[in-house]
């Protein structure tokens, strides 16, 4: 049986007392690529938040992710829309900055530098490239970490066909190693690259 991952079952209130996501049940496992879809609005970017723990539910629960021995929560890794790079710092050193900061190894840099078409980009600072190019680095720091749940907020909202291929290509590779990820996309050929879809409208499961 594949193992659980992560899940939650809950509702978020917002501070005006609006129901923003409602009687959700929604599990991620090892080894799947579930993406969240559904129209702006219905509450795709606050799911990913409440599972990753950055807001809470107003009622219910969010189980940690189930990662082998402690890792928990420390194995997660998330490419947020606003991607948070370091401008400073040059293409390479914002892929290994998660590294440095937790004294691991890469997961097959090389390798996932290449499948995102971003080698040629390792000397440049972050702020000289553009913001596709910059996406692309922030999917490529999720996935040199060797993170067992990989979380991604449209991670290809800012690509052509091709690089949005090549993300596609890149996160779905990570879930065929027996990762777990998750992503929230408009993106069809996104969506056509996951395992499973869960949709969302109003802030509610529909399929």
């Amino acid at each position: 049986m594949t193992e659980r991952v992560a899940a939650l079952e809950g509702v978020r209130v917002d501070e005006d007392g609006v129901v923003v996501i409602g009687d959700v049940f929604f599990e991620v496992a090892a080894g799947e690529m579930v993406g969240i879809v559904g129209p702006s609005g219905s509450g795709k970017t606050t799911l990913l938040n409440v599972l990753l723990g950055l807001r809470a539910v107003d009622a219910g629960t969010v189980a940690a992710p189930s990662l082998g021995g402690d890792r928990g929560w420390r194995d997660v890794a998330f490419v947020p829309q606003a991607l948070g790079l370091v401008p400073e710092l040059t293409v390479a050193d914002n892929v290994r900055l998660p590294l440095v900061l937790s004294r691991r190894t890469a997961d097959d840099e090389a390798g996932v530098l290449a499948s995102l078409a971003l080698v040629h980009l390792c000397a440049r600072r972050a702020s000289e490239i553009s913001l596709g190019e910059q996406q692309r680095v922030a999917v490529a720091r999720a996935l040199v970490c060797g993170a067992g749940l990989v979380v991604a907020d449209e991670p290809t909202a800012h690509q052509d066909a091709v690089n949005a291929e090549r993300v596609a290509s890149a996160l779905a590779s990570a879930a065929r190693a027996g990762r777990a990820v998750v992503v929230a996309t408009h993106d069809v050929a996104l969506s056509a690259a996951c395992t499973r879809l869960v949709t969302l409208h109003a802030g509610r499961v529909v399929r």
